[in-house]
Formats: C-alpha cells, sequence, structure tokens
C-alpha cells in the first residue's frame, strides 16, 4: 500500500505470498474470461482475525487486481467475517489507500 505520507509495504508477506501464489495460478489458469478468481487470508491474532481479501482477473490481456481487505483486524466472531468469506471482495472497513506495484511495469 502507498499513500503521500506512509511507508510502502508489500500486500503479502514472503510466506504468504508462497502459500497463495500457487493456488491464485492454478484458479487464473482455470478460469473463464468472465469470471474473477477470489482470496481471501485470515490470521489469528488473539480473539481477531487479520484479513486480506480480493481478487483477480483478466481482460483484454492484462491482470486486473482488486484488493478488498488489508490486514485489516476483524473479531473472529463478527458477522463482517461470515459476510467477507462468502465474498471476499467485500470490504469490511471501506476503501483506502492505493495499491502499486514495483516495478510498475509489471
Amino acid at each position: 500500500m502507498l499513500g503521500q505520507h506512509h511507508s510502502v509495504e508489500p500486500v503479502f508477506a514472503p510466506d504468504h505470498l508462497s502459500r497463495i501464489a500457487p493456488a491464485v495460478r492454478s484458479a487464473l489458469l482455470q478460469a473463464r474470461k468472465n469470471e474473477r478468481v477470489s482470496f481471501a487470508m485470515l490470521e489469528p491474532s488473539g480473539t481477531n482475525l487479520i484479513v486480506t481479501s480480493g481478487g483477480l482477473f483478466v481482460a483484454d490481456g492484462r491482470l486486473h487486481v482488486v484488493l478488498a481487505n488489508w490486514r485489516e483486524r476483524v473479531h473472529q466472531h463478527a458477522v463482517d467475517i461470515e459476510l467477507m468469506r462468502k465474498n471476499p471482495l467485500r470490504s469490511v472497513r471501506g476503501v483506502s489507500g492505493t495499491l502499486a506495484f514495483d516495478p510498475a511495469s509489471f
């Protein structure tokens, strides 16, 4: 995430990326033109879950990335968790921040 007065931070830690990348790659290879691939990572943290979720799709030969939740801390029994599990593109707190790629030509 990138903001005017914020440092650049990767969306996924290396260990998260190594776990999620093979499944996302496989799903993108199987997805039809009109389908999106969604993902959700929920990490326990005390009585909370740290949620990162979103989706990806390919259109006109370009990869599109939708980041709905980024390291959102949500109580493990909150209604929002179940709603997000049903639809990982559902934002728990609303959209903020900027998603950028390094290098930008990625």
